[in-house]
């Protein structure tokens, strides 16, 4: 008997645990098959490297008026003709006051005055930019840049023949820099332009002096070396002067007027001063800039040349001097008569 009690709960022990393990199974194998019970999982690294992003490129559509040395009365002209190219092909207009690589890299087309030189560095690192670039330089031009180019022997010949067709009895007068253009003097160029019109000229009246009478200046400009120049020419009585610009320094201008004289200079961006004068010559940028323009910028000659024009500010020109006038630019602009085709006497 005392086996028998002993038997007994092995066996009940046996049956137990063999329940309890078949529970343990049938709940792993729910938990296999119910979906909303999730498994453990373990975090993996991916070895893998992302996708790379395809970089967008953004086109060229800006036009940029870079200008500050541009001379009045154009400058307003000149960026009223760029507005008007930029709407009609898309492109966003702006000013701006310095040249540097990210104000302009994505420009389309840069206009620029010929007193910046950061011109010649940009164009060759933006080759895909056009450049428009005003300049009196005679300029190796890369692919990417198209001149209007000026000409000052052009300006100081027709500046001796304003000044002569002005001028009482012959009388004319300038104050010059002491610089050579195009390898000649600018007093040669200038006495060449009086000559054209009146070759050796002297006065009706005693005493005999054959014009132009032209002083000139060189190094640092001051109140007092202009003053001087002055002094130069002022015991001939010139009737005309011509006065660059940069010499219109307004003690000189007054004392100019004060003695009666015509006031001949050429634009600048400084118009502080120009109110004392009764001609001015310049170049006409913006009639060039159209050609350019109109051509969408697909003219055939890299450069354009911009021709001289006149206003006349008193209205002190008669109509038969205008008409001499007009005759005279455009000879020069066909190339019928040349700034340096004199031998001085």
């Amino acid at each position: 008997m005392k086996n028998k009690n002993v038997i007994i709960p092995i066996i009940l022990l046996i049956l137990i645990s063999t329940c309890l393990l078949n529970a343990c199974t049938n709940n792993q194998d729910q938990n296999q098959e119910d979906p909303t019970v999730l498994p453990t999982q373990a975090i993996v690294e991916s070895t893998d490297q992302p996708t790379a992003v395809p970089t967008v490129e953004i086109p060229n559509n800006k036009l940029i008026y870079f200008a500050e040395n541009l001379p009045d009365p154009q400058s307003f002209e000149i960026q009223n003709t760029l507005q008007k190219y930029a709407i009609a092909n898309n492109l966003e207009f702006s000013m701006l006051e310095s040249l540097d690589k990210e104000n302009i890299k994505f420009a389309n087309i840069v206009f620029i005055y010929e007193k910046n030189e950061n011109w010649k560095q940009l164009a060759e690192e933006f080759p895909d930019t056009k450049f428009i670039v005003v300049s009196s330089q005679k300029i190796d031009l890369p692919d990417n840049v198209l001149q209007i180019q000026t000409s000052i022997s052009d300006l100081y010949f027709v500046a001796g023949y304003v000044s002569a067709i002005l001028a009482y009895d012959w009388r004319v007068g300038a104050i010059l820099p002491a610089d050579s253009y195009d390898g000649t003097p600018s007093s040669q160029i200038f006495s060449n332009g009086v000559k054209f019109l009146c070759g050796l000229c002297s006065p009706i009246y005693a005493p005999v002096i054959f014009f132009p009478t032209v002083a000139t200046i060189g190094g640092s400009i001051d109140t007092n070396t202009i003053t001087s120049a002055y002094g130069e020419i002022a015991i001939n009585r010139p009737n005309t002067i011509f006065l660059p610009s940069k010499f219109l320094i307004e003690d000189v201008a007054t004392n100019l007027k004060q003695n009666g004289h015509i006031i001949i200079s050429d634009f600048d961006v400084d118009q502080v001063n120009q109110g004392f004068v009764d001609i001015q010559i310049g170049f006409d940028i913006e009639k060039a800039l159209n050609e350019i323009l109109d051509s969408n910028l697909g003219i055939e000659n890299s450069v354009v040349r911009s021709f001289i024009f006149i206003q006349d500010k008193n209205s002190i020109l008669s109509i038969g001097k205008a008409n001499y006038l007009q005759q005279l630019l455009s000879d020069l602009k066909q190339g019928l008569i040349s700034p340096l085709n004199f031998i001085e006497e």
